[in-house]
């Protein structure tokens, strides 16, 4: 098509806009009164088990899933499942 060359450059020129990435572990709702109770030392509990993946979301939107991985001392995400952005 005519758009070819354009469709390129516009492509080339947005690999540069930053997309922040998150490892999201679990999501858990409170009501506004359980936050400001809220202590330090208190434990949150999920439902989430330790052995699931974590969600991988980039700029709001769901990406993927991983899991935590330790590397040089540090925490890391492996990929194990790519989501389609459809």
């Amino acid at each position: 098509t005519t758009h070819e060359p354009f469709e390129a450059e516009a492509l080339k020129v947005s690999e540069d806009i930053p997309v922040q990435i998150a490892a999201v572990l679990a999501k858990r709702t409170l009501v506004l009164k359980d936050v400001l109770d809220l202590k330090a030392g208190e434990v949150l509990e999920f439902k989430k088990t330790p052995q699931e993946p974590l969600d991988l979301v980039a700029n709001g939107r769901l990406i993927g899933r991983g899991e935590l991985v330790l590397v040089d001392g540090k925490l890391g995400v492996r990929i194990v499942k790519l989501v389609n952005a459809s």
